[in-house]
Parts: C-alpha cells; sequence; structure tokens
C-alpha cells in the first residue's frame, strides 16, 4: 500500500513536471515571437504530444482542440509582452456565433464553447509566474529599470521575487527588490511582504554586510507600522539563519510594540522547537493560538502549523528540522527497525606473510550486494558509481576532522567574526599570502596538517549536503536497494558508507544519533565481533584498505554516549588493532585517559607516537604532567608544543571549534595553564 502511494505521487509529481516544462518552453515561443494566432498554432500541435497524461481521457478530438485553446488562452494571457511595454495583451473569449479559434470552420457555440465543462482549466499559473519566465530572460539592470518605473505591479513583486529564489536566480529577485526600497519612508503595510522577500535574497546570495546596511537605512526611515513588519522579516530571515540570539532580539522588540502580532508566536515556537525546549513550545503555541482567536491574523498554513506544535511539540520539531528529508529518513527508520535481531555472519581472517597481521575478506555473497549498493548509492552523483568506504585513499578520508592544513585558523582573525569573513574573504587571502612571503610561523611544514583537510572543514559550512544524499530524488534509488537487498547490512563497507550519510544529517536533527547512527555502529562493531571471534589475537592494520571500513566503525563506537569525552575501551581496542595508529586515534586515547584521571598512560601514548604524527597529543601531555605535579616539565613541553605546532596552539587559545571538546575543556579549567598558553601564543607574532 505504502509502495502504491508512492507510486501515485510520483506520476502526480512526473505531470506537474511535464505541464511546467511545456509552460516554460510555450512563454519562450510568447517571447521570440509574440504573435498570438501563431502560438495558439504551435500549442494546438505541440500540447497532446508533450502532456500525453493531461489528453489521455478525453472522449474526442474536439474535447482535445477545447483545451488546447484554454491551455494557450490562459498563458497567453499571464505574459507580460516586452513588444508590449512588458504589458499584457489578452486573447478575449469567442462570442457564441464568433468563428471557433481552433480552426475548425464552425462557430464557437458549436465548437470549443460546446465543451465548456471540459475545457475550463484550472491551470497552476499565475500571474507572477508569468511575470517570472519573462523576468528570468531579462538582463538584471533592465528589471531594476522595470522596477524603478513601477512598471511591474506592486503588489505581485513579493511573489515574483520568491518565485526568482526558487528558479535560482536570486539576482534577478535583488534587482526587482531592491529599488522598491530606494524611498523608504514613502513605504506602507501594502510593502509588507517585500521586506520578508528582501532578506531572504541578501541571505540566499550570503550579502550580510549589504543587509546590515540595508537594515540600519531602513530602521531609521520607515514609519511605525512598517517598522514592525520590519522587525517581523528580520525574525524569519535570523531565525532560518540559525542565529537564535538576534532572533531572540527581534521577538522581544515585536512584543513591545505588538504583543499580538501574528508572526511573534510562531518565531518564539520555531525558537522553542530549535532548542528542544518542547513544554514551552507547546504553551507558547497553544498561546499563539489563544491570540488568534481574538485577533485573528495567521494565515491557515500557520495557524494549522501552531496546532500541530501544540499537539505533538517533538513530531513538529522533527518536521521542521527535516522538512522535505523526512520522508527518506522514516523509511530508513524503518529498514534499521529489525537489525538488532539479524544475525551477523563473520568475514573470514587472511593473514598477512608478517603474522599476526590480517586482513578481514570480503565473503563471496557479498561481493554483488556491494557491486549493487555502489550503483545505487552512488548514481545520483552522476558518475553511474562510486566507491565504498575503505577504497578510497587516505587523503579523501572524511573522519579526519581534527586536523587542517597550515592556513591559520579563521577564528584568529582579530576583530572577525565567528564563522570566517563573509565580503571579505579575498583580504584574508591577501593576509595570508603577506604572512607566507614574510616567513611567519603560519608556514611551518611540520605543524601537521594535511593540504586537503581544509575542503573537508569547509564542508562543514555546507548545510546541503544532507539534502544532496537524503532528499527524495537521491534517496529512492538507494532506498529501495536496501529495501530489495537487506543483506546490504552484512556489509562493513555498505554500513561505514551509510554512517557517513546519517552523520550529513545530525547537524539538522541531533537527536538522529541515537535512532539512526548508534544502531548502525553497533551492527557493525557485531559483525566485527563475529569476524575476529576465532582470531582473538591477529591485528588489522588500517593501511589494508579491506581492514579500514571495520576500524572506521569501531572508532565510531567510542562516541555512542552522549558525553563528549569518547569511551576508552573502544580506543583501545582499536589501538591493538592497528598498532601503528593509522586513524590517529592516539589523540582521543590520549585525552581520555586525563578524564579518567590516568596521566601515566597518556604519557605513555605520547612517548610511543612521535609528535609529528599526532599534533595533538603533545597538548595532552602538558596536562598529563600537570595533573602529576611536574609542573616545570609541563611548561617545558608546552614550549616544544608550541613551537612545533603553532597553529594547534593558536586554536586552543582561541577556543576554535575545531580543537577537540574534550581536550579543550581540559585546558580551560586550569586557569593558570591557559595563562602560560596565552602569553606564548602571544608572542608567536
Amino acid at each position: 500500500m505504502v509502495m502504491t502511494e508512492r507510486r501515485l505521487q510520483e506520476a502526480e509529481e512526473a505531470l506537474g513536471m511535464e505541464l511546467m516544462g511545456f509552460i516554460e518552453d510555450a512563454v519562450g515561443q510568447i517571447l521570440e515571437h509574440e504573435d498570438e494566432g501563431g502560438f495558439l498554432t504551435w500549442v494546438r500541435n505541440e500540447a497532446p504530444r508533450r502532456l500525453p497524461g493531461l489528453f489521455a481521457d478525453l472522449p474526442n478530438e474536439q474535447a482535445a482542440r477545447a483545451i488546447t485553446f484554454e491551455l494557450g488562452r490562459d498563458i497567453w494571457n499571464k505574459i507580460p509582452l516586452p513588444g508590449a511595454g512588458f504589458r499584457t495583451r489578452a486573447i478575449p473569449r469567442p462570442d457564441r456565433n464568433e468563428p471557433c479559434p481552433c480552426d475548425s470552420g464552425q462557430k464557437f457555440k458549436r465548437c470549443c464553447g460546446a465543451m465548456a465543462g471540459v475545457g475550463r482549466l484550472d491551470l497552476p499559473f499565475e500571474a507572477e509566474d508569468g511575470w517570472t519566465l519573462v523576468l528570468a530572460q531579462t538582463p538584471e539592470l533592465e528589471i531594476a529599470q522595470l522596477s524603478a518605473d513601477r512598471r511591474i505591479p506592486r503588489a505581485l513583486i513579493p511573489g515574483i521575487a520568491e518565485r526568482l529564489i526558487d528558479y535560482d536566480d536570486a539576482e534577478a529577485a535583488q534587482a526587482l527588490l531592491e529599488p522598491l526600497f530606494v524611498e523608504p519612508e514613502h513605504l506602507d503595510e501594502r510593502d509588507a511582504p517585500a521586506l520578508d522577500v528582501l532578506f531572504e535574497v541578501y541571505d540566499e546570495l550570503g550579502l550580510q554586510e549589504t543587509k546590515e546596511r540595508e537594515i540600519e537605512r531602513l530602521e531609521a526611515a520607515l514609519r511605525p507600522a512598517l517598522r514592525l513588519a520590519l522587525w517581523e522579516a528580520l525574525a524569519k530571515s535570523y531565525t532560518s539563519q540559525g542565529d537564535a540570539g538576534r532572533a531572540w532580539e527581534m521577538a522581544q522588540r515585536i512584543r513591545r510594540l505588538d504583543p499580538d502580532s501574528p508572526v511573534l508566536g510562531w518565531v518564539e515556537v520555531i525558537l522553542l522547537l530549535g532548542e528542544n525546549r518542547l513544554p514551552e513550545a507547546s504553551d507558547r503555541a497553544k498561546a499563539a493560538l489563544e491570540t488568534h482567536r481574538r485577533h485573528p491574523g495567521l494565515s491557515d498554513e500557520a495557524l494549522s502549523w501552531l496546532e500541530e506544535a501544540a499537539a505533538d511539540p517533538a513530531g513538529t520539531r522533527r518536521r521542521l528540522l527535516l522538512d522535505d528529508l523526512q520522508g527518506s529518513v522514516e523509511r530508513f527508520q524503518q529498514l534499521l527497525a529489525p537489525l538488532a535481531q539479524r544475525p551477523a555472519p563473520p568475514y573470514p581472517v587472511a593473514l598477512e606473510p608478517e603474522a599476526p597481521a590480517g586482513r578481514l575478506v570480503l565473503p563471496d555473497v557479498l561481493s554483488e550486494v556491494e557491486e549493487g549498493w555502489v550503483d545505487a548509492a552512488f548514481a545520483f552523483e552522476g558518475e553511474g558509481g562510486g566507491e565504498l568506504p575503505g577504497d578510497e585513499d587516505d587523503e579523501d578520508d572524511e573522519d579526519d576532522e581534527d586536523e587542517w592544513d597550515g592556513e591559520e585558523d579563521e577564528d584568529l582573525e582579530e576583530g572577525g567574526e565567528e564563522g570566517g569573513l563573509e565580503e571579505g574573504e579575498e583580504e584574508e587571502g591577501e593576509e595570508e599570502e603577506e604572512e607566507e612571503e614574510e616567513g611567519g610561523w603560519e608556514d611551518d611544514a611540520d605543524g601537521g596538517w594535511e593540504e586537503d583537510d581544509e575542503e573537508d572543514w569547509d564542508d562543514e559550512d555546507d548545510h546541503d549536503a544532507a539534502a544532496q544524499v537524503w532528499h527524495p530524488g537521491a534517496a529512492h534509488r538507494w532506498l529501495t536497494y536496501l529495501e530489495e537487498h537487506p543483506q546490504a547490512f552484512d556489509s562493513l563497507g555498505v554500513i561505514a558508507d551509510l554512517l557517513i550519510r546519517v552523520a550529513d544529517l545530525l547537524p539538522r536533527d541531533p537527536s538522529l544519533k541515537e535512532e539512526l547512527y548508534d544502531p548502525l555502529v553497533r551492527r557493525g562493531v557485531a559483525l566485527l565481533d563475529a569476524s575476529l571471534a576465532g582470531s582473538p589475537e591477529v591485528t588489522l592494520p588500517a593501511d589494508l584498505d579491506e581492514n579500514l571500513a571495520a576500524l572506521e566503525i569501531l572508532e565510531a563506537s567510542a562516541s555512542l554516549t552522549d558525553e563528549p569525552v569518547p569511551e576508552v575501551e573502544p580506543l583501545e581496542r582499536l589501538l591493538r588493532l592497528d598498532p601503528l595508529d593509522h586513524l590517529g586515534v592516539s589523540r582521543a586515547l590520549g585525552t581520555a585517559y586525563l578524564w579518567r584521571n590516568e596521566p601515566l598512560k597518556t604519557l605513555d601514548l605520547a612517548a610511543r607516537f612521535a609528535a609529528d604524527d599526532e599534533p595533538f597529543l603533545p597538548f595532552a601531555k602538558v596536562i598529563a604532567l600537570k595533573q602529576l605535579d611536574r609542573p616545570e616539565e609541563a611548561l617545558a613541553t608546552l614550549d616544544a608544543a608550541v613551537e612545533t605546532h603553532p597553529q594547534i596552539a593558536a586554536a586552543i587559545a582561541a577556543s576554535s571549534p575545531r580543537v577537540p571538546d574534550a581536550l579543550l575543556e581540559l585546558w580551560q579549567v586550569d586557569d593558570a595553564l591557559w595563562q602560560e598558553l596565552a602569553k606564548r601564543v602571544d608572542g608567536l607574532g
């Protein structure tokens, strides 16, 4: 039943896509010729061929002619023609005794007019849609001039701008909107919707400095009633951008000026849901609904959403965070439900010549399964195939999240905002180039950072990572494969790849860790346990590709708790299996020992692994010596660590999010040592 409903929905979506594609081509025909007669002929010839789903159930050819006339007329009448000064030139509906426009030779009343019940279309195409398709093919300077000359209906501008954003043409939307605000003192409440879209455009284009300048200008010039609309628009903007602090500030301003504002309630509910304050969110939604009953002002959509939030804040939060990804996530959850009861078939272990080193051998029964998974999981990326975790080079390892290259951490820029520069990124590059020429400490070749890791860190800011994989259009293929091949959950490679996909979701909804991530980790560990049951002394070096997926899963198992400090036992086991520490777990293990008051074990690790290979470990060693009440050795070790790894020292001093939380907290709670670190970082110049 679920599959049937899904296919029906896909068929409806396909018809909608066909219709919109046809309308876009039809508008192209209109703009190229601006000839209504020729256009109606084109529709009459093309529509039955291009839109078979629309014409399939019509009773006869006369009904098809009536449909094509109404379709063509409805599209033409909504298109502003450049040759007519961007005005429409409507095709009127014929009188009953006029010749039928379908060229049948009959009177309209005896031809298409007689099919009125069939020929009338409820076309999902509004005046805003017509303007959008025209402006999408118009240069931005001309759009701005049309807007400034008031040639575009003022009431339509917000809807047109929203559609241009949807068409991935935010620049055209900006050109359309900004002339409206040249003289903000002349605006009134009718222009409030345009404020919403203006800030959406700035957010879409990343024009934060422009946005801030416009906010300052508008706050000073707008009339009081529209100033409230400005704050409401900013509350929405800051909420959508995840800036909860400024969103709350706007909400407080709105509350002081208009406590019955229809925007206020749902903004506060969204913010409370985002902070996972579910009971408060439910209560606030109920209060907003009560306000609406006294002072109606909510749209039907907002009213329905608040009702859902009041009744089911947890479900509403999930829908809010996942948006259109929720359907894919729920399908995946159903796949994981029986996983705990599924048997864990072992991998064979082949011993290497230098025993006890071994490699996990993919069972023959899983070879075809993994090949099918690669085709299903990576086809949407446009290559028609891909590689499972463990098949790629180490330099592309997505788990090396604690490293970055030798460039200075953007958190350390003086006066810079958290999250890096927006429009001034070129200045940062110029500063770094100058520093490199001067031979400063930033170009230390032994900093311990991999050059390619900068891209990994940049990807963390790409919130579309989850959308690219979990969007229904991309996820359907690989989810269907898992539904049809449950034995894929017997593959360590598939599980490791799924962990990466689930990890992309966690920034949106951290509660999915317990629901999706942890069951996958436990499944992978169960497969590893079964594989090693008969070979307890074997090692599995991570430089053997066949072992990498299993070891990465084991590393993930150290973080199954909600604590910032990983569990020691999985990391110790991982180090036994991979004695040369190709995955760099000694950094986390050395810190975890400190939290368990076992500093001697941290010192043993630091002695075992060279500082050049593991740059965080020397800073854990400093803390270990301090815990052992050996302050002079601690300071000497700190001097050496700062000299060898100045970027990491500066990152710790700046409380950079790139420093593991567990290590950073140990430094922050020791005031004396923190001051010593700060002095040495200040001396780096």
